[in-house]
């Protein structure tokens, strides 16, 4: 008897049409991939965004910027911890040549991508200031800028060896790293569609001022709320410590770079208030200990540690949360800093006439 459903020319077909599907898959993900993760306009599609924020600084501050003398980086604090214009009139600096590149959530490895990216104008600073922070030697978390800016050396060298499967990962399918920026992409363009048409130029707006430094903020801020106590920011930056090198590693490889252009950098805790201070040493004992032995193996830079606001000389009332500074904080700050530099680097910065640059 013929078995011809042995045969079946249906099965057959059947069978023929995976091949095909899974080639459109692959198909699909590869151009998503080159098209669209491997190109720069997405991630600085939105310029209020983790990403998007990097080229804001870029094309607003660095670009423009003429024989820069001092250069800050770092996180938040650092950012509204130190005016540029005020920080210049303290030094008799000439008007736009300090250059505060501090952002959001901002970490070692951002300062090393201006540092690399702008070497030929950074080079030419009289100073580099490095903000940090008492939970950048966690081992924890890859950030979206990590994700864009870190090159395969980068991933097998400069971060911690427990996200070297993920980084790697992302630098052979690029589409992994970018999957938050596509995703906003993705949102933005909906909303856009449904008929919130000012989302785009609210989203698009770059957050900039006057003085060159960001004003975005993330949504998720790290300021703690009326029914929040501030030693909640210390909790979910250190509850899950876990000792890491990488970002410390960042920090020495931005050192060295800049030893080598003949550029002295300064690496600074800026001051946090004296309850939340106390709550981290006292709460995460090995997190501040591993902090300040991370710190002390850096070389080739000077160190100043203000860790509450009596180091710096600050009234309380000048912070608005933990250890972000308001206005008043931000002169006093400033002033402090203008201090600093003179007793520590005499010969970049006297007491004397304005530079002109002439």
């Amino acid at each position: 008897m013929f078995r011809s459903s042995i045969f079946s020319f249906d099965s057959l077909q059947i069978k023929a049409t995976v091949p095909k599907a899974l080639l459109v898959a692959v198909s699909v993900l590869v151009l998503l991939d080159f098209a669209v993760a491997r190109r720069e306009w997405i991630w600085a599609f939105v310029p209020r965004s983790p990403s998007g924020v990097f080229d804001v600084l870029e094309d607003n501050v660095v670009v423009p910027a003429q024989d820069p003398s001092i250069v800050l980086f770092g996180s938040s604090r650092v950012r509204d911890a130190v005016a540029p214009r005020l920080l210049e009139e303290e030094l008799g600096l000439r008007e736009g040549s300090v250059l505060n590149l501090a952002m959001t959530a901002g970490n070692p490895f951002d300062s090393l991508v201006f540092y690399r990216r702008h070497r030929d104008k950074l080079s030419g600073a009289r100073l580099i200031i490095i903000g940090v922070e008492f939970w950048d030697f966690n081992a924890h978390g890859i950030s979206e800028r990590d994700r864009r800016f870190a090159n395969l050396a980068d991933r097998l060298q400069l971060f911690d060896r427990k996200k070297t499967p993920a980084l790697l990962v992302g630098w052979l399918w690029r589409t992994w790293d970018a999957k938050a920026v596509i995703s906003r992409f993705i949102d933005i363009e909906t909303r856009w569609l449904l008929g919130e048409r000012d989302i785009m130029q609210q989203m698009r707006e770059p957050p900039i001022e006057e003085d060159g430094r960001v004003e975005w903020r993330t949504d998720e801020p790290a300021t703690a709320t009326a029914e929040e106590p501030l030693t909640a920011v210390a909790d979910r930056a250190l509850s899950n410590y876990s000792a890491g090198y990488g970002r410390r590693r960042q920090v020495q490889h931005l050192v060295d770079l800049a030893h080598e252009d003949g550029v002295p950098v300064l690496v600074v805790l800026f001051p946090m208030r004296t309850e939340f201070a106390e709550y981290v040493r006292a709460a995460y004992p090995h997190a501040y200990a591993h902090f300040h032995q991370q710190l002390r193996s850096i070389k080739g830079a000077r160190i100043r540690i203000y860790e509450t606001e009596r180091d710096a000389h600050l009234p309380q009332e000048c912070f608005d949360d933990y250890g972000h500074v308001n206005k008043r904080g931000s002169e006093l700050m400033t002033s402090e800093v203008a201090v600093l530099l003179r007793d520590w680097y005499p010969e970049l910065f006297s007491r004397g006439i304005r530079d002109t640059g002439a």
